[in-house]
């Protein structure tokens, strides 16, 4: 039997689907790279259960494939498409302007501004999530939103802190949020994170000019925010 290690990760996923639907694991199922009789019968069970008796042969087919693969939320989608445009920078240099963020620009039409809310909402609207019914391009209308539950915003403290929950910077300690971005790797312990972040740089934090993935930790941050995955 030749050992395929797609069959792991294919085993993983069978068995979240069948806990959460209240199908039986075979007590035989080992997480080997290959799909053997208890595999096999979890694939029968799987299919039996949403597809009916006459489509449950004990096959992985495409139909399978997509019943256990997980959908990824909105939130997952906008930090994924946020950290293919790291590397984008501004033409000319502190122009607040340039091809593509002026696209990022076009989510919010808050054109030559600074636009770290603009890149946040520009993801979202490309993750079939628009940010509506607050100033997008504002980050300080951001804060007041979530604070007031509005909008499909909620302030998330940072244990509880995922990949695409918004990090919403203090750099004065002021009360005032100064910079946004996404992030990217959730808060350890000390505080430590990582974001994905328009119009910031090594050297300005604000008002860069640059898509970057920045460490940061909890110390600067004055909110973290949820976007709900539905308005």
């Amino acid at each position: 039997m030749k050992a395929n290690p797609a069959w792991v990760i294919r085993k993983k996923r069978m068995k979240v689907w069948a806990r959460a639907n209240g199908v039986a694991i075979p007590s035989g199922l080992r997480m080997t790279p290959y799909c053997g009789g208890s595999c096999r019968t979890l694939i029968r069970r799987i299919q039996l259960k949403a597809f009916g008796a006459s489509r449950a042969d004990g096959k992985w087919r495409d139909d399978i494939r997509q019943l256990v693969t997980p959908r990824l939320t909105s939130r997952v989608k906008a930090k994924n498409i946020a950290v293919k445009e790291r590397g984008i920078r501004e033409v000319p240099a502190n122009s607040n302007s340039g091809p593509r963020v002026t696209e990022y620009q076009s989510a919010t039409g808050a054109y030559n501004a600074p636009w770290c809310a603009s890149f946040v909402a520009w993801a979202y609207k490309g993750a079939d999530r628009p940010l509506a019914g607050f100033n997008t391009a504002y980050v300080p209308s951001y804060v007041v939103t979530a604070r007031a539950g509005k909008s499909g915003l909620s302030i998330v403290l940072a244990p509880s802190v995922v990949p695409g929950d918004l990090a919403c910077f203090d750099w004065q300690g002021d009360g005032e949020c100064d910079h946004i971005g996404i992030v990217t790797k959730s808060v350890t312990a000390g505080g430590d994170f990582e974001a994905i972040e328009g119009n910031t740089s090594i050297g300005n934090n604000s008002n860069g000019g640059e898509v970057m993935i920045r460490r940061r930790n909890s110390n600067s941050v004055g909110c973290f925010i949820r976007v709900s995955n539905r308005l």
